[in-house]
Formats: structure tokens, sequence, C-alpha cells
């Protein structure tokens, strides 16, 4: 120790040189952020390489389900006002496609298009329906259908598609699309549009150009959004435009987390100073004491904008927990210098000296919380690990190193002010002392009964507790969901192959697989619209032959039937000539027609050199998820299913054993540390035991609140454990020598990191909301615990002292 009392020695010799080195660093610190990108995308909190939360982030990217917007529109004008709100989301160039007809281009195009992808599509349930199509019979009762329709209105439509589809392939072509189409089928009006089954509302659909994770962009694409909503409202006053997705998501967590910071770092500050004027005889200790904390955090945000692509905002949110964490260090040595009225340079060594290894014990150890968290598997967890990891560094060395000095020869407080945390101390501990073992038997029986408590402690899997969003948003996102909750919310199956024509392969393979497997309640597949090519090849083989046998024997039958009905024959001139030419010429393909490429351009995506077609699926039950994924993982390989309910359960076993797998890793290291530092075990064991009587409290009060843990706030275990256990660290320290000054300075290390997590308690964002409920409760119990037990564990290491 006589090294370290020479550096304090030096240091407090060369303070304008100190201060220049602290000066150049924040400097370069500011420049590295000022250089930062910002992002906000929700899929960083999840876990890295795990099989099922990989495989929906993939398909995410592939399919951009994140950069897709749903307007919903209802009331009087509904129809209008969704047409003119499509029109102008065209013409922003903000979106690269705009949804809202599954129809389109010319009638007659459309008609003969789709009429001569007949023998695209002939396969043998085709051929037999063709087959009683042209039945004698079936043409008279066709022949019949028509001449009624044609006196009706849309007469114009149904005269274009009599002529053209004189062999009445049209219906089987439309129920292919209409099945392949699924929910979005089930909202065409007849005349083309996406609407409701009660016909009252319209749905438009946006996909924009930029990845919805930009904060950036998304707040623009927002902006301008907003801006034709309100546009178009004012249109049509009678219309209500309720609109939701990826983007709109991503601003309002962007701008709500950098709020939220911004509000919780303001507090975490104003509380410090608050807390430590009450603290200190000399009131100026107050401010002086957060400049370490501030010092550190400052650097931190240096470090990750040196060492990372971009900055998270929800890191950055967590700035306050680093100041009410780290504020500890220098509240324990402020507080032993400010009991003296002259702090002369031997004193401020000494104390530095004395604190070092109790602040490198309990840095080292909080140090440790967070690099558990950069091992977690998260990206944004990584970040936050190595934020809260510098940011605890930086402080507890200039709060050894560099605060000491610069209080040396602080003039002595004017009368003799008394410390409110100290006159608690001093009626509390007395208390505590004659009370220990009652204390102890108190937090022991506490425990018990909170065992049961706490093992009903839920938790929670679902993505949108990830999202921080405005109550406009929230309410605008209930009603889309409530009306296309279908077709926004869907459960699909997506294969990928290396050629789009190998993908179309699997896809006829997967359909099969699903039609035999008896899991599913429905599905709806692309690969009645779209064979491969082999596939296609034999339908047109087929059509070919089907026609040779067939056309003269139906040419007859239709010429009687059309006599019979009273209709000239030679209307029907440009359909037997389409039907001729057909047997000729290559028939197109079913993506290139204009009706159609809508739904197969929204269903298959190319990606990473890659090919992909998604199948859309109804389970009957939520246990047949599981039981699809095993079965799917078997038999396609190159096949992911995707259902964010399925991904949710998922999620809730990841965080239970997360949990225990953070709790048992901050355990042993902590453990390991313990014992290496206070070369100790059952030291170590005096420490720890407040924490794991605290942590069971906490379990119970938040089982017994109906509060969750998610995969977010479950990182509260790892603060519990290496953060609560500094107060056990100094009571050690001190047990022998000023307890009571030592309660005082133990309950403002913890009131200021309750309040640090308290702060974040009161936030709007969950993510953060969560976390802060959680670790103050946690961190609140575990404090509580090792106050009735402080008497206790000073006579258990006086004890082991005696023993040595």
């Amino acid at each position: 120790m006589s090294a370290m009392f020479g550096i304090m020695r030096f240091i407090c010799g060369h303070r304008i040189a100190a201060a220049s080195l602290a000066v150049f660093l924040l400097l370069f610190s500011a420049f590295a952020v000022s250089s930062a990108h910002f992002r906000e995308n929700i899929f960083d909190l999840l876990p890295e390489s795990d099989e099922i939360i990989d495989s929906h982030i993939e398909t995410s990217e592939v399919f951009r389900l994140s950069d897709t917007l749903y307007f919903n529109v209802s009331g009087s004008s509904a129809e209008d006002a969704s047409e003119r709100l499509a029109q102008k989301l065209q013409s922003c160039g903000m979106f690269e496609d705009v949804f809202y007809s599954v129809q389109g281009g010319n009638l007659d195009e459309g008609i003969i298009s789709l009429v001569s992808a007949s023998s695209f599509l002939f396969d043998q349930q085709f051929e037999e329906n063709l087959s009683k199509s042209i039945a004698k019979n079936s043409i008279k009762e066709r022949m019949e259908f028509f001449k009624r329709k044609l006196s009706g209105p849309n007469s114009y439509g149904y005269r274009q598609a009599f002529s053209y589809d004189v062999s009445g392939v049209l219906p089987v072509v439309l129920s292919r699309i209409k099945f392949a189409a699924g929910d979005f089928g089930a909202a065409d009006s007849g005349g083309g549009r996406l609407v409701s089954a009660d016909g009252k509302n319209f749905l438009v659909l946006a996909r924009g150009k930029v990845p919805s994770s930009d904060s950036a962009a998304s707040s623009k694409i927002t902006f301008e959004t907003s801006k034709i909503v309100s546009e178009v409202s004012e249109e049509f006053p009678g219309a209500k435009i309720s609109w939701c997705g990826g983007y709109r998501m991503a601003s309002d967590n962007a701008s709500i987390a950098r709020e939220d910071s911004q509000k919780c770092l303001a507090a975490t500050l104003a509380i410090m100073v608050v807390l430590c004027l009450a603290s200190f005889r000399r009131r100026w200790f107050a401010p002086i004491a957060l400049v370490p904390s501030l010092f550190g955090t400052a650097l931190a945000f240096g470090t990750v904008s040196l060492f990372f692509d971009s900055v998270s905002s929800i890191a950055v949110a967590f700035a306050g927990i680093a100041i009410g964490v780290s504020i500890d260090y220098a509240v324990h040595i402020l507080y032993r210098l400010d009991a003296s009225d002259k702090i002369t340079r031997n004193l401020v060594c000494k104390t530095s000296v004395f604190y070092a290894k109790p602040v490198a014990i309990v840095a080292g150890t909080t140090a440790a919380a967070f690099v558990i968290m950069f091992f977690s598997g998260s990206a944004e967890f990584a970040q936050l690990g190595a934020f809260g990891a510098a940011g605890v560094v930086f402080s507890a060395l200039a709060s050894v190193f560099l605060l000491p000095a610069f209080v040396l020869d602080a003039p002595a407080p004017r009368g003799n002010k008394f410390r409110f945390f100290e006159r608690a101390a001093n009626l509390a501990y007395p208390f505590l002392v004659a009370h220990r073992r009652g204390c102890a038997l108190l937090a022991a029986a506490l425990t018990a009964l909170a065992i049961p408590f706490a093992a009903k402690l839920g938790f929670d899997g679902r993505i949108s507790s990830f999202n921080g969003v405005s109550s406009d948003t929230a309410c605008d996102d209930a009603i889309v969901r409530s009306v296309w909750g279908g077709a926004i919310s869907q459960k699909f199956i997506v294969v990928y192959a290396d050629t789009p024509d190998e993908a179309r392969s699997e896809n006829i393979k997967l359909a099969e697989f699903l039609s035999e497997c008896g899991l599913l309640k429905n599905f709806n597949s692309l690969s009645g619209i779209l064979p491969d090519k082999n596939a296609a090849a034999g339908n047109k083989k087929r059509w070919n032959a089907f026609w040779q046998k067939n056309m003269q024997t139906f040419k007859g039958d239709f010429r009687s039937a059309a006599l019979e009905s009273g209709i000239n024959f030679g209307a029907f001139k440009r359909g037997f000539s389409l039907l001729e030419d057909s047997l000729s010429k290559d028939p197109p393909d079913l993506s290139e027609i204009e009706l159609v490429s809508g739904l197969t351009d929204s269903r298959t995506a190319e990606h990473g050199r890659k090919y992909w077609i998604s199948t859309l699926v109804e389970l009957p039950n939520a246990d047949a998820a599981g039981k699809l994924y095993e079965a799917l993982k078997k038999s396609f390989p190159n096949a992911l299913y995707i259902d964010m309910d399925f991904m949710g359960s998922h999620i809730c076993k990841l965080t239970s054993a997360w949990m225990l797998k953070f709790c048992g890793i901050a355990l042993a290291v902590v453990s390991a540390y313990l014992v290496a530092m206070l070369r100790s075990v059952r030291a170590a064991a005096a420490v720890l035991a407040p924490v794991i009587f605290g942590l069971v409290w906490s379990f119970a009060i938040m089982a017994y609140a109906g509060a969750s843990i998610n995969l977010i706030n479950v990182i509260f275990v790892i603060f519990a454990v290496c953060v609560a256990q500094d107060y056990g660290v100094f009571f050690i320290f001190d047990s022998g020598k000023s307890p009571v000054s030592t309660l005082a300075a133990v309950a403002i290390s913890a009131t200021t990191t309750v309040a640090a997590f308290g702060t974040l308690a009161f936030a709007q964002h969950p993510v953060l909301k969560s976390l802060g409920v959680a670790a103050s409760v946690s961190i609140l119990s575990i404090f509580t615990a090792c106050v009735l037990l402080a008497p206790f564990m000073k006579t258990y290491f006086q004890r082991e002292n005696e023993e040595k």
C-alpha cells in the first residue's frame, strides 16, 4: 500500500496536470460521440444464435414485415378516401409499393391473361374440373347463367369474361388465386378492393424503401405519412384513418427512449444532489460527489461510440443507472473525509489507500455484472454491458485517484451540521445490535414465507412488451388489428432454395406435406398458382392432349347450347381463337400477370442469393405450434415456421433459462471474486447471505404484485447479485471501526442506486420501465436484508478475525 500512498501524494501535488488529462479524455470522448450514429431496433434486444428467434428476424428482413405500414379506412366515404390515400402514398416517393386492390390494369387484358394461364396450371385436379365444365349440361347451365347476368349490373364484365372464357376455366383459376391469398382473398369486395367482411373498412398497405431499424428514416417517413393522413382526412371529413406498422413504432420507440433517457438522467442527477445535500456537512460536496460518475459516464459514451458502429437509444437511456451505481464510490470516500474538520494531504492519501480495496471489490463485481451482460447473446445487452463496465471502471478510478485530491484543504463546515443519514443510523444501529438475533430470525422467516410466492413468478415473452409507443399509435394499432388481425398477424411457413424454380419445387412438396400431416386447420399455399418448370411443362402437355381429344366435341356442344339459348355463336369467336392459340403458345407465368403479381410479390422474395416462398397456416390450437415446428424441422430443413405467439412462448422459456443462468453465473463470479479479494469463505458467505435473502423477497413481491419477468428485466438478477453485495463489503471492512457511519454511508449508497433504477420505473418506454421496477425492488429488498443482518455479519466477521 506504500506505492498507493505515494501515487496519491504525487497526484495531490500535480492536480493541474491530472485535471488537464481528465479534460483531454472528456474532449476525446465528446469527439467520438459527435460522430456516432444512433439506432433503435427492437430485435437487437433478442438473443443471437437462437434458431427460432433468428428465423423470425431473418424472415422479417426477407419479407420486410417491419417495413410495411397498414392503413384502415372507415366511415361514410371510406372507399374514395382509401383510393385517394393510396394515390398520395404512391406519389410521395417514400414507398416502393402501395397495395390496396387485388386487381389492376385493363379488364380485358386481365381476363385474357388469366384464361391464357390455364395451361400453366392444368394439373390433374384442374383436368377433372374442366371435364365437368365442358360437359353438355354444364355448358347449357353456364350459358343460361351469363344470359341472366348480361341484363344486370356489371354486365360488361360478365360479357367480356364469357366471351373470352368459353371453356369455363376462369372460375378455377380465380378460386386458386383466392385460396392462395388467404385472408387478403377474403377481403376482395368484388370490385377488387381490400374490404372487411362487413364492407365498412378498407385496407391499404405501403411498403417503404428503407429499413424501419433506421430511426432517423423512420421518423421522417412517420412525419410525412402523418401529413398525408391529415390531408386525406380533411379532404374526406366522413372518413376515419387508423394506421400502424414498423416505421411508426420505430419512430415512437426512438423518440420515447430519447425523451425517457433525458428525463431519467435529469431526475437521477437531481435526486443524487438532494440525497448528497442531506448526507454531507459540507453541502458543496453534493455536486462534487456526482463528478466521478459523470466523468465515467461521459467516457463510457466515448468508448461505446468508438468501438461500436452505432449507438443504441436504449443503451443511452441506461446512463442514469450508471450514475446511480457508480456514485457509491465517491459517497463513501467523501463521507469519510467530510467527518473531519480539516482535510489534510495525509488524510486524503490514507482515505484513498483505505478505500482502494473495497472500491476495487465493489467496482469489480459491478463491472462483472455488465461484462456478463456483454456475453448474454443479445446485441443490445452487449452494448449496454460495454457501456456499463466502462462507466463503472472510469468512475471508480476517478473516485479513488482524482476526487480526494481536489477536496484537499477544503474549508471546515460552518457549525456542527448533523447529517440526516447519520442521525437515522444513530437511531437504528443500537436497536439492530440489541436485537441482532431477532433481526436475523426475522430475515430468515421472511425468506421462508416469500419462497411460495417467489415460485409463482410469471414470465412474459411478447415482443410487443418491448415496444414503446404513444397512446395515439397504440389506439390506431388496436383498431387496425381488430379489423385486419388475421391479415396482419399471420402465421406462415417459409421455404427457400438457391433458384426460383427450386423454391417452387420445395413449396409444392411443402403443400403436399401440410395436406397430409393433420396438424393444421387450414393453409393457403401458392403451390396451386406457382408450379415449377417440370410441373408447368407437364401441365402444358396435359392441356394439349386434353383439347386434342375434346376440342371438336366441345365446339359442337357449345354451338348447340348457344343456339338453344338464342345467343349468336359468333360472339365467342375471340374465346375460341384464344383457346386454339393456347395449344401452340407458351402460357404466361401467373406471377407476371398484373392481377396476381401483388399477391405473389408479397409472398415471395429474393434475399441473400436465396429465393423464398411463404405459405399461410391456421392452427387448430396453440399446442399444435410446437408439434408443427418439430415436424417441419425433421422433414423440411429449409423451411422456417413463423408464428409470433410461438416465438413468445419460446422467449418465455428462454427468459426462465436466462434468469437461472444469470443468477448462477453472477453468484459464481461474485463468490469467487469475493473469496479471492477477502481471502475468506466466511466473509464471502456473510456478504452474499443478504443478497440471496433479498433476491427471494423481490421475486415474491413481484409475483404478488402481478409483475412479470421478460427478456429485458431478467438482467435485474445480475444487478441484484453483483451490485447490491457492495453493502455487505463495506460493512465487513468497517465492522470494527465506525459501524454507524458505515450504515449511514451504505444507506446513502442504496438510496442512490434505488433512485437511479426508480427513475426508470416512471419511464414511458416499457423496456426501461420493466427493468426499473424489477431492479429497484430487488436492490431495496437486498438492502433491507443487509440492514437486518448487519450486526450479525459484524459479529460473524469479528469472530473469524479472532480465530485467525
